[in-house]
Parts: C-alpha cells; structure tokens; sequence
C-alpha cells in the first residue's frame, strides 16, 4: 500500500486528469486512518476514452500502471433512447419439470447491446447474460409462471424489459398411482384383492374416480370406496377382482330345460310308450312310435 506522500495518478490520452494523494496517521496501536486528496486537474469530453490508472510508488512498493479500460463518457445532460425487449422462449409450454427450457433475449434494432440481459422465473433470478448468449434452466414445480428477461441499460439505450406466462405441465396439479401388490394369479371362481393409492402431485385436490376395463371373461372389479379426493397425503381404495368358476349344465341332459318343456316331453314319451305297448295303435305300431318320439323331440327343444 502506498504510504504517506505516494500518490495515484488517473491519467487520459497520455495527460494527468486526477490526482489522488494518499496520508496515512496513525490513531492507536494497529489502527490507521486513510486520508484521499484528489484534485481535478480537467474534463473528459462526451465519447469512447481509454483511462489508465498509475501509482507513482514509495518507499516500499515500486512504481506500477493499471490496464487500460474503455469507457464511454457522456455528458450527464445526454439523452437516452428506449429499448424494446424480445424474449424467446424454448419450448412454449414445458410438459414436466424434467424438461429443460431455454431463453435467449434480444433488443430490437440494436444487434449487439452492450449490456447484459437479467433473466427471471417468477421473479426469481436466473441468470444474467449478454445477448449472443442463450440461458437454459429446468423448471421447479408445475404451474403457471411469468418469466421476465430486462435489459439493464447502457449509455444509449434505456433499461427495458418483458414478460410472458409459461405453463408448467398441469397446472391444476396432477396425481400418480401406485397399486399393491403390482399382479396376482387366480382360478376361475377366485378372487383377488389390490390396494390402489393415489399420490397428489403439486398440491392438486381433485376428486377421483376409479373404473376398470380389458377384463377378461366372466370377471368383475369392484373399488371400495369408488372415489377418493386425496388432500396433501396419499388417498387409498381397494380394488376387488371375482372371476365366475364354469357350471357343469352342459353334463345334465335336462338341466337346461325350461320346467314346461321338460314336463312336456315326458309325457309325450310315457304316452307314447303306453299306446305301443297296450296295442291301440295295431300293427302301426312301430311307424307311430317313431312318430311320436319325434313330437316328444321336438317338445323338448
């Protein structure tokens, strides 16, 4: 650090334009007071001007000279002129907080605006960028949002900025199920029990509303209860699948017969049977008895 006398010099094109002198005194053990003199030795015209900063040295450290910085000096009276903002977003719409989103901000007419564009997510910042340069994030939650990019201002150009509502996948929220156990195996005339949960995702509060479809055949499904509304925690129902065992109807010759065709037909056939037998029908017999076994059929159907 210089010490007392050193002095800094801010020089312009070559010419002293500040003078920075620098006392030090001391107040009590191990503390310093800083003392800065500077004298105005001219004025900087409006425009582009290289400034350079050199120490003049002391008894410690040697001479040294800063880099050479552009600055655009204008006149506090200048006028700036304003600036409109476009912001592009990629994709419109994100259809999860998984996917990525990419901003990339422009000023219009101005292809390289010397400032840097502040990108925001509902007011929170993203990140700060200049304008060749195109900013990505993933989104937090699911929703509606604003994303804002402003363009913070130069010397000739005013700060501006835009906005646009961005959706986050539903942004009613949503809600995932998980079913326990994942499968089972069953016999006809089994049934077999689940446990179905419905997690709420991003704060949803919606009723829903179980149902089944694809059964296979002779199968039902039942949910007890039929609709859950969950509420900040996992909502559950158990699902109930019953599968109907064969009937053996199809080995009984008469067990699918309705009681009046049943009746019907034996009594055609014990009819039929006592005429043949007892002779009233003579020597038609046998032809009579074909004749009535077929009425005693067709009773039956």
């Amino acid at each position: 650090m210089p010490k007392n006398g050193a002095a800094l010099w801010i020089r312009w094109k070559k010419r002293l334009f500040w003078n920075l002198e620098r006392s030090e005194r001391s107040l009590s053990p191990g503390t310093k007071s800083l003392e800065v003199r500077s004298r105005d030795t001219g004025s900087i015209p409006p425009g582009l001007h290289n400034l350079q900063v050199t120490f003049g040295g002391d008894g410690n450290i040697p001479p040294a000279t800063s880099t050479t910085v552009v600055e655009d000096v204008r006149a506090f009276t200048a006028v700036r002129n304003p600036g409109t903002v476009h912001l592009t977003v990629t994709p419109p719409s994100a259809s999860s907080t998984s996917q990525s989103v990419t901003l990339a901000a422009t000023l219009a007419g101005v292809p390289n605006p010397q400032a840097n564009f502040i990108y925001r997510f509902n007011g929170a910042f993203i990140a700060s960028a200049p304008a060749a340069q195109s900013v990505s994030f993933l989104p937090p939650t699911q929703g509606t949002y604003t994303i804002s990019a402003e363009y913070v201002g130069d010397a000739e150009i005013l700060p501006s900025t835009t906005s646009q509502s961005f959706i986050v996948g539903n942004p009613g929220g949503d809600f995932g199920l998980v079913a326990s156990p994942l499968s089972a195996t069953i016999k006809a005339g089994q049934s077999a029990t689940f446990t179905i949960s419905v997690v709420p995702m991003n704060g949803v509060v919606s009723t829903v509303t179980f149902a089944c479809s694809g059964l296979p055949a002779a199968s039902i499904c039942t949910f007890s209860p039929a609709s859950v509304t969950p509420s900040g925690a996992a909502a559950n129902a158990t699902l109930t699948i019953s599968t109907t065992a064969p009937t053996s109807a199809a080995a009984v010759p008469f067990a699918g017969l309705r009681p009046w065709t049943f009746v019907s037909w034996s009594l055609a056939t014990v009819f039929g049977f006592c005429m043949v037998r007892t002779g009233i029908l003579g020597k038609n017999a046998r032809r009579y008895s074909v004749v009535f076994g077929s009425i005693a059929l067709l009773s039956a159907l």
